[in-house]
């Protein structure tokens, strides 16, 4: 799994993101097709604290309202499930991704 968003940023600069409240962001999509669901995450999103994360995840919740409904029962509550998310912002996965380096 990739982290986008950090192009050309040093360990500095996305510490004192961090401290102006970016966030390390997963969103989740749901494809389904009439006899499965795939409820999937996305990479991480490095999102900074001047962007609004629900807007960044717009593409996943549409990928999800658009394919996540047809499988039945899975599918639809999959699909609400992700695009509930999506629009809250994603999840927050910033400790995970601190505690994994080792930054505080």
């Amino acid at each position: 799994m990739s982290i986008k968003g950090l192009a050309s940023l040093s360990a500095v600069e996305i510490h004192n993101e961090i401290k102006r409240g970016a966030k390390f962001i997963v969103y989740q999509y749901t494809i389904s097709l009439l006899f499965i669901t795939l409820k999937k995450n996305t990479d991480i999103y490095f999102v900074r604290s001047y962007e609004n994360r629900a807007a960044r995840g717009l593409i996943w919740t549409f990928i999800s309202f658009v394919c996540g409904w047809w499988c039945f029962p899975e599918g639809p509550s999959h699909t609400l499930t992700a695009i509930t998310n999506n629009l809250n912002g994603g999840i927050d996965v910033t400790e995970n991704i601190l505690s994994a380096v080792n930054i505080q």
